[in-house]
């Protein structure tokens, strides 16, 4: 086309120009952009570009470093638990739906979960470390008898053995560091994020395989005056880690930047070649190959049945026979390191997160940490006159405190950790009374906004599923919305008469909505782990340690997000517990 420079003739070539960019635009979304779903709220500008909702996802991430709240915004924004948004990364072919009413979450998740099965995704995700993990499958029978192995290191027998020891002897470890750090600090704050994450691999890391890891002892003992640098109103420490920390540490790295890139099937191809990536993978590899071979070799010495010689979950693995008519999966190496992999990484990086923050509220709530430890002293009257003592693993295993499962569900709560579940329909469905077609990816927030809002999204009734209405009178929901925003543990307990007449406190766990590890077959199994881990180490943290109130740019309660929502500013400052700091606490919750 030849451009004239009558003004009436531009005009119309102009025109003509406008007329054709909209026809191949409109071509490209016709072709390229998902339609909306009917009667589910979206933002109308999204639907015609063909980035959809990722450009103002990517500012989001770009400005707070979170995504999970994104989400969140998205249904405040249309007064809707129910909206659909447009995101490439995720569905080309259809809207990503989110969902986050809680009462309908439980129901999709644990009376709903052959038609809301795990999403395709995963696979793209973690693909790129430990493809056949079970993780990355849809819940056919091979994925129910792999995870039937790995279930057997949740009894009763091997929890008692292996895992709590574990848990008791790192968190030994980690007092011991923190003792050596208070004094190297010399009364300033230090940042805490590092040594509760080393903390749990600690745990982890020889629960799984046998293997212990040596970091918090080896960086208690690189703590001098040439490793201790003061920078404004902190004290930074400098240490050195083995090669397959270092290794792990590089693993998860990639496996973040994989899970939020736009295409995780190009970030899985380009991170193959690096040969930082490389030489990880075949760290951890060599590694696992080595634990694996040695657990055989254990077994090949003494009696399937001798229970006594188990020493890690890959021992208590290739003891668990197959069932009839299936593949014997122990045999099958690739599978079993990937499945090590992936509980090392994703727990390590999932635990981690709930106990700094639970650091966080504590330290800027110093009645709720005072209350604790009152209850942790009255639950342990032996180590009651010796303020800083450790309560034996026996007595922590035996003894159950409700004010601190209060205080690790009202961290759940307001902090948000395991924030979103991820799901694929298997056929055509509803939720809420919309229409939902069969192959749609939907993300359960599973701590939405319905834990903070004064007043929740509304929901009608009747658009409810038959097994939603049907379980409604067991769904908790909370008798006032007020105070929601605050750290208050307290709601999560009840006052009851004994057999005796006696008035005792017990914790509701049914207090209001919470679902911190999904739920139904899909939904995180090693919370039975984690919530040992948690109150082991949350127990003797707060009985040796007061938790110093920090001034309010070291107290900062943004994240980022990864597999998890982990808090961006974690500092602790540290003052050992004695009888002088326990009688200021109660002069203190007093006054309050």
């Amino acid at each position: 086309m030849s451009f004239s420079t009558n003004p009436v003739t531009l005009v119309i070539q102009a025109s003509l120009l406008c007329t054709a960019g909209l026809l191949i635009l409109s071509l490209l979304s016709f072709l390229f952009i998902p339609k909306p779903l009917a009667n589910i709220p979206y933002t109308r500008s999204s639907a015609w570009i063909a980035w959809g909702d990722l450009l103002s996802l990517a500012l989001h991430n770009f400005r707070t470093h979170e995504v999970f709240d994104w989400l969140d915004k998205q249904c405040i924004k249309h007064t809707s638990p129910i909206v659909q948004v447009f995101l490439p990364n995720y569905s080309i072919t259809r809207p990503v739906v989110i969902v986050t009413d809680q009462q309908e979450i439980e129901d999709i998740t644990i009376r709903r979960s052959a038609i809301f099965d795990r999403t395709p995704l995963m696979h793209a995700w973690f693909d790129v470390l430990f493809p056949r993990s079970t993780v990355t499958m849809q819940t056919t029978p091979e994925f129910k008898e792999k995870r039937r192995l790995f279930l057997t290191v949740l009894q009763n027998a091997f929890m008692t053995n292996v895992t709590a020891p574990c848990i008791y002897q790192a968190s030994q470890r980690l007092l011991q560091l923190w003792e050596r750090k208070m004094h190297a600090a010399g009364g300033f704050p230090f940042d805490a994020s590092e040594d509760i994450q080393q903390t749990m691999v600690e745990m982890i890391v020889p629960m799984l395989t046998g293997t212990h890891i040596d970091l918090l002892n080896s960086k208690k003992e690189q703590i001098g005056d040439d490793t201790v640098r003061h920078r404004g109103n902190v004290a930074n420490f400098r240490a050195y880690y083995p090669p397959l920390y270092n290794a792990l540490q590089t693993l998860s790295f990639y496996l973040d930047l994989t899970t939020q890139g736009i295409s995780p099937p190009v970030y899985t191809w380009v991170f193959k070649k690096l040969p930082t990536f490389r030489k990880a993978q075949k760290t951890m590899d060599i590694f696992l190959t080595q634990i694996i071979g040695a657990s055989r070799e254990r077994l090949s010495k003494s009696p399937a049945t001798n229970s006594g010689q188990v020493t890690c979950a890959i021992d208590q693995v290739l003891r668990c026979h197959p069932r009839d008519g299936m593949p014997d999966y122990r045999e099958h190496d690739e599978f079993l390191k990937d499945e090590l992999l992936q509980l090392i990484i994703v727990g390590q990086s999932s635990t981690s997160s709930t106990p700094a923050w639970t650091l966080k509220w504590l330290a800027d709530c110093p009645v709720a940490q005072h209350r604790l430890r009152q209850a942790l002293l009255s639950a342990y009257p032996s180590i009651a006159d010796s303020h800083g003592a450790t309560p034996s693993l026996s007595h922590l295993l035996s003894i159950n405190v409700p004010y601190l499962e209060a205080v690790i569900a009202e961290t759940f709560r307001l902090s948000r950790v395991g924030p979103a579940s991820f799901r694929h329909t298997t056929v055509d469905t509803q939720i809420l009374g919309r229409f939902i077609p069969a192959h749609t990816n939907v993300m359960l927030v599973t701590d939405g906004p319905s834990q903070v809002l004064t007043k929740p999204l509304p929901v009608n009734a009747v658009d409810r599923s038959d097994s939603s209405r049907k379980s409604a009178h067991r769904w908790p929901t909370w008798p006032h919305r007020n105070d929601l925003h605050e750290f208050k543990p307290e709601r999560w307990l009840r006052d009851e008469v004994d057999e005796k007449s006696c008035p005792i406190t017990l914790f509701n766990a049914k207090a209001g909505p919470l679902l911190p590890f999904s739920a139904g077959p899909r939904g995180c199994y090693g919370q039975k782990i984690a919530m040992m881990e948690l109150r082991i180490l949350l127990t003797m943290l707060v009985l040796r340690f007061k938790f110093v109130q920090l001034p309010s740019e070291l107290s900062k309660y943004s994240s980022y997000d990864g597999l998890t929502k982990t808090p961006s500013c974690c500092y602790v400052k540290l003052e050992k517990v004695d009888e002088a700091v326990v009688v200021k606490e109660a002069q203190s919750s007093e006054l309050a």
